[in-house]
C-alpha cells in the first residue's frame, strides 16, 4: 500500500475513497454527492486528482490485498490503521469525517464496511484528540 504524506490532500482522499468504494462499487450518487459538497476543494484536489486517488487506492487493493473491486471493504486492520495515521489535522479530520458520512449516506444505504472504515475513524481519531489534550 503507498504511503501519503501526514495530512496531504491525497491521505484525505484515500480515506474518502475508501469509504465510496468500500461497498465494492462507486455509484454515481457517491460522486455526485461529492461533488456538491465541494469534496475536490475541501480536500485542496481537482476532480481528476480526486479520481487518480481512487484510482491508486484500487489498484493498491489488488497488488498488496489480493483483492479485486468487490473485495475493498476487506481492508485488513492494520492497513485501515496506517491509512487513518496519515490524517492528524483534527479539522482535516472532521472534514474527512463529514465528506466519509455524506457519501456513506448518498445511495440511501449504509453498508457494513461503510459502517466499519468511519467508526473505527472515529474511535482512533477521537481516542488520539483525547489523550493529546
Amino acid at each position: 500500500m503507498r504511503n501519503y504524506s501526514t495530512d496531504s490532500p491525497q491521505a484525505a482522499a484515500r480515506i474518502v475513497s475508501l469509504v465510496a468504494l468500500s461497498d465494492g462499487h462507486l455509484c454515481s450518487r457517491e460522486l455526485d454527492r461529492m461533488h456538491a459538497l465541494g469534496a475536490t476543494a475541501a480536500l485542496g484536489l481537482t476532480r481528476e486528482q480526486l479520481l487518480r486517488v481512487m484510482q491508486d487506492y484500487y489498484e493498491d487493493m489488488q497488488l498488496y490485498g489480493e483483492y479485486g473491486w468487490a473485495d475493498a471493504s476487506r481492508l485488513d486492520p492494520a492497513s485501515l490503521d496506517g491509512m487513518l495515521a496519515e490524517v492528524r489535522d483534527p479539522r482535516l479530520r472532521q472534514e474527512v469525517l463529514r465528506l466519509c458520512t455524506a457519501v456513506a449516506e448518498a445511495d440511501a444505504h449504509w453498508s457494513d464496511s461503510e459502517l466499519r472504515v468511519i467508526d473505527t475513524a472515529r474511535a482512533r481519531w477521537l481516542d488520539a484528540t483525547a489523550t493529546a489534550g
